[in-house]
C-alpha cells in the first residue's frame, strides 16, 4: 500500500481506525487495527496526507491530498472531491471543528507559500484564513474545549495561531526565539 502518511481514530468508535497512504488509498478497520479493508471509492489515487473524523458527526470524514480536499459522509465508504475556492490542492493537513462538523480547516502548500483555508459549510467551499509567501502549512490543530483557538505548523519551524478562528488575522511564533 506504500508508506502510511496519516492515520486517524474515531473518537466515539475508538475500534473504528483509518490510514491514509503515499499511493493515494485509504483503508479502515473495524476491530482495532487486526484486520483492514480498502475503503477509498472516489479517491483519485494521489497521496492521502491527512485525514480527520468529525467528533460531532463520526460517519463524515476529510482527506488531505495532494489533489485537494476529499469528503465522505458515509464513514469512508466513498468520496467526493470538495475543492471550490481551494488556489492550492496539495493538503498536507485538514481539522474539524470538535463542535460543529460544518467549520473545516486545511493546510496547503508547497515550495515557498502556503495558505490555512476555511470553510464553514463542510468544505462545500473554501476562504483563505491565513497565507505566507515564504512558507506552507504542514499541520493543523484545534483546541478541544475552546475550537476558535486553531494551530497551525509551518514547513520552516513556525507557529501560526489565531484565537478567533483567524476572524482578527493570526499571530506568528518562532519556537527558536
Amino acid at each position: 500500500p506504500g508508506a502510511v502518511n496519516t492515520l486517524a481514530v474515531n473518537p466515539v468508535t475508538p475500534s473504528t481506525l483509518y490510514a491514509g497512504t503515499a499511493t493515494g488509498r485509504v483503508f479502515q478497520s473495524i476491530d482495532g487495527g487486526a484486520h483492514w479493508s480498502r475503503s477509498d471509492t472516489g479517491l483519485p489515487g494521489a497521496p492521502v496526507l491527512s485525514l480527520a473524523i468529525a467528533a460531532s458527526n463520526t460517519a463524515t470524514l476529510y482527506a488531505g491530498t495532494t489533489a485537494g480536499v476529499f469528503k465522505s459522509t458515509n464513514g469512508g465508504g466513498t468520496w467526493f472531491a470538495q475543492n471550490s475556492g481551494l488556489t492550492n490542492t496539495t493538503v498536507n493537513a485538514v481539522a474539524v471543528d470538535p463542535t460543529n462538523s460544518n467549520i473545516v480547516y486545511a493546510a496547503t502548500g508547497s515550495g515557498t507559500s502556503g495558505a490555512i483555508f476555511m470553510s464553514a459549510n463542510g468544505g462545500g467551499t473554501w476562504a483563505p484564513a491565513a497565507t505566507s509567501t515564504n512558507k506552507y502549512f504542514t499541520s493543523l490543530a484545534i483546541h478541544p474545549v475552546k475550537p476558535q483557538y486553531v494551530y497551525s505548523g509551518t514547513s520552516d519551524g513556525f507557529i501560526f495561531y489565531s484565537f478567533d478562528r483567524f476572524a482578527t488575522g493570526f499571530h506568528v511564533y518562532n519556537p527558536s526565539d
